[in-house]
């Protein structure tokens, strides 16, 4: 009886185990995407709208990585939604709300959203701690050349996320309140 149970405490653990390290992988890990991935993306109603370049971080420096990041724009104007609930939204589909770590990731967002005008959710959060914007996905402090330098663009309290806009005459990183409903942008 007492191999019974120790075998059943075993089983359990196992799989306790794997199901952490799935949730962590979904969670909190930089999963690599598969066109599976891509597909669900498509079949949900995003529109992919070209790609960018990798990430890559070396000694704290950010450069040009070699994996393409596929970048999916939400749906119609019913595809609205607030900060929070694009980032959800993202996850849920296994991508990350928008965010940028270079400046050739940086020019690849402006070409992909070129002439669309309206903003689109990033996942840039003000950080009271820090006093600055930093990345949901991954706490690095925003590039501040991103930012648009109007105003209106800067203001900086825990009601305010950065959205990015495509517009012909303007382009960069600018506040809006976390609550408004606005499109979003997916990265996969």
């Amino acid at each position: 009886m007492a191999n019974c149970q120790s075998a059943t405490s075993s089983t359990s653990t196992a799989v306790l185990t794997l199901s952490l390290i799935f949730l962590s992988c979904f969670y909190f890990i930089d999963c690599a995407a598969n066109p599976g991935d891509r597909n669900r993306f498509e079949e949900n109603g995003f529109i992919n709208i070209g790609n960018m370049s990798g990430d890559q971080v070396a000694n704290g420096v950010n450069s040009i990585g070699t994996q393409t990041i596929s970048l999916y724009l939400s749906g119609a104007n019913d595809r609205k939604t607030t900060q929070m609930e694009a980032i959800q939204q993202c996850k849920k589909l296994w991508g990350e709300l928008l965010f940028v770590l270079n400046e050739n990731q940086y020019q690849d967002v402006r070409q992909a959203i070129h002439g669309l005008g309206e903003p689109f959710w990033t996942s840039a959060v003000y950080d009271p701690t820090a006093g600055n914007f930093v990345w949901f996905a991954n706490g690095i402090t925003v590039n501040n050349n991103f930012i648009r330098t109007e105003a209106r663009c800067t203001e900086r309290n825990l009601l305010v996320g950065l959205s990015v806009q495509g517009s012909l005459s303007s382009y960069g990183l600018c506040s809006a309140r976390t609550d408004s409903a606005l499109r979003y942008i997916c990265r996969v």
